[in-house]
């Protein structure tokens, strides 16, 4: 199979909860193929967001966004306020960010995203 750049439909694709029990277990035995070692220089916090951050920055990419684009968000859960930082990390000159919840507004602003609230029209 020629797979490069889609992973995600190997079929001997592997991570725990599809190939291996155990995602929601305090304690599990897992295959080290399904293990990564956090470097001491990350926080088990950053580390955390290493798979999210992941899906951001593959969003970016498949986006085909080109420095100076502009680009619009709808959400700005976990991923979306994540996908903000990749815009930015990848040249947007403008990231729109659309959201109902103000926290999530806040946040989005506080990294540079022109808020959109539908709930004013």
């Amino acid at each position: 199979h020629n797979l490069i750049g889609d992973y995600n439909l190997d079929p001997n694709l592997n991570f725990v909860g599809l190939a291996a029990d155990g995602g929601f277990a305090k304690y599990c035995v897992l295959d080290g193929d399904l293990v990564h070692v956090i470097p001491d220089s990350l926080s088990y916090e950053q580390a955390a967001l290493t798979e999210p951050a992941a899906v951001a920055v593959y969003a970016v990419r498949q986006s085909a966004l080109k420095t100076g684009d502009t680009a619009v968000i709808f959400g700005l859960g976990p991923i979306g306020l994540l996908i903000v930082e990749a815009l930015r990390a990848a040249g947007a000159s403008k990231i729109y960010a659309v959201e109902l919840s103000p926290e999530r507004q806040a946040k989005a602003e506080e990294l540079g995203a022109i808020v959109v609230r539908p709930e004013e029209g």
